[in-house]
């Protein structure tokens, strides 16, 4: 579509794969052109760069990964929307060299300072619970807010390194 008016062109196109890298050959290719990125792009970006972190530093330290889920659905709840630096602020300041690589991370998107907010409330739907599943099976999924109040849940590391879960004040269980 064209706007002479607003001096714009809009193209509608479909990936393809052009030497292994799915490419949007008209705009990209032909006229060397380039789409700005969604909301949901950035969102994916920036959790993709916390999950990697996380990852590579922690390992696969459950606690750490629901913190980074818990940051990113409160910063949304709190502000409607979040900045790339204070994500990696809350979750990586106590380490500067952990944080300095997550900022460089994002500023390959130039997204470090960039305020992210998402319209469609399904792109942060999968903020608002954290979902578990225990070596044995056990899946547990617990509301954000009730994971952050620690009147109702906690979770307690034993001696021998396990993991209890506890699960307070319950005045009455249902069963699906």
């Amino acid at each position: 579509m064209i706007s002479l008016a607003e001096n714009t062109v809009q193209l509608i196109e479909k990936k393809y794969d052009i030497n292994g890298t799915k490419t949007n050959y008209l705009s990209e290719v032909y006229l060397q052109c380039h789409a700005k990125m969604s909301q949901k792009t950035k969102l994916d970006i920036v959790t993709k760069a916390v999950d990697q972190i996380n990852k590579k530093y922690f390992e696969d330290d459950f606690e750490k990964k629901m913190e980074a889920k818990s940051v990113i659905h409160n910063s949304y709840v709190e502000q409607g929307a979040l900045v790339a630096e204070e994500i990696g602020e809350e979750l990586f300041g106590d380490i500067p060299e952990i944080k300095e690589e997550f900022v460089e991370k994002l500023e390959k998107y130039k997204l470090p300072k960039e305020e992210i907010k998402v319209q469609n409330e399904r792109t942060t739907k999968k903020f608002e619970k954290q979902f578990l599943t225990t070596d044995s099976g056990i899946e547990i999924n617990i509301p954000m807010e009730e994971y952050n109040n620690k009147q109702h849940v906690e979770f307690i590391t034993n001696q021998d390194g396990t993991i209890s879960v506890l699960i307070k004040n319950v005045n009455r269980i249902t069963s699906r």
